[in-house]
């Protein structure tokens, strides 16, 4: 008799045991959704709070790390190297880190940490992160688009340094033209040598980022970019810069055309279906006719 009463004890505490960490998973749960709320309100002090309070109660709660750390990130400006600034930065990253030990492909954390990373400067590790992430998302075309993004921001300075030693202040003017020096074919020739991989990479993951959205105007934009970097790097080919620079100026006019195209659509969705001009009166429309 004595041994069923032990085992009804021991079968009572353990049920009660099971309800306290499912009560105590819903608190976490609670805390959670509390701090959403607060995050998209941008009471970001408020939601830090909340998300903290979520990881006490359920160390396992990956959303909850995750918004932690974009609360911090959102919080992080970028180009100001203060010392609260760069703690907030410092925080994003922990709390990022600590999502990946607990689940090592977790897809937001990388993208959120090499967004981080680029905002901070750290192209390098910005760059690492991204190719890590497409290890796991590989159809990201953010992914894409920042590698491009990064390439350009690698190798232009080189290219504006090269054009200011050369006196060529003519943005449409050929970096090595006929009159160049033999020091400015000497750079050319040695920028090519370094950046010239660099600048091709950047071209490939770009057009990948339009490949995967078609309608990506800012991958067009830094397309564009490259291929006029490119076109300086033919180093007195004026064949071979002639045909970078077409490609540069289709990439413009294709860029161009889709931020047109994005504008009248949210003009015609403001507008209740009309298409508006600048002047607010509705423009014509042939199809109408």
């Amino acid at each position: 008799m004595n041994r069923y009463i032990k085992l009804c004890v021991v079968g009572l505490l353990a049920g009660l045991s099971i309800a306290a960490a499912g009560c105590t998973k819903l608190e976490a749960r609670d805390q959670l959704n509390r701090g959403v709320t607060a995050f998209k309100s941008a009471s970001f002090n408020e939601a830090i709070g909340h998300f903290q309070k979520a990881i006490e109660l359920d160390p396992t709660l990956v959303n909850a790390k995750i918004y932690l750390a974009t609360a911090y990130q959102s919080q992080f400006i970028p180009g100001a190297p203060t010392p609260d600034n760069m703690r907030m930065a410092q925080q994003a990253l922990a709390e990022y880190q600590r999502v990946l030990d607990q689940d090592p492909n977790n897809a937001n954390a990388v993208v959120g940490m090499a967004r981080l990373n680029y905002d901070m400067g750290d192209l390098n590790q910005a760059q690492a992160d991204y190719q890590r992430a497409l290890t796991i998302s590989p159809n990201n075309p953010e992914a894409y688009y920042t590698l491009g993004a990064i390439a350009y921001q690698k190798t232009h300075k080189g290219i504006v340094s090269a054009r200011q030693a050369a006196g060529v202040t003519d943005v449409t003017a050929a970096l090595v033209g006929k009159k160049a020096t033999a020091a400015t074919k000497k750079t050319c020739k040695e920028l090519s040598a370094n950046d010239g991989a660099i600048i091709d990479d950047g071209i490939t993951q770009l057009k990948k980022a339009i490949e995967l959205r078609p309608t990506y105007d800012d991958a067009m934009t830094y397309l564009n970019l490259l291929y006029r970097d490119k076109a300086d790097m033919s180093c007195g080919d004026a064949t071979e810069r002639e045909a970078d620079i077409k490609i540069a100026d289709d990439y413009a006019a294709r860029g161009l055309a889709e931020r047109k195209a994005a504008v009248a659509a949210a003009n015609k969705k403001s507008s209740g279906g009309v298409v508006v001009d600048e002047s607010g009166q509705p423009a014509s429309d042939s199809n109408s006719q």
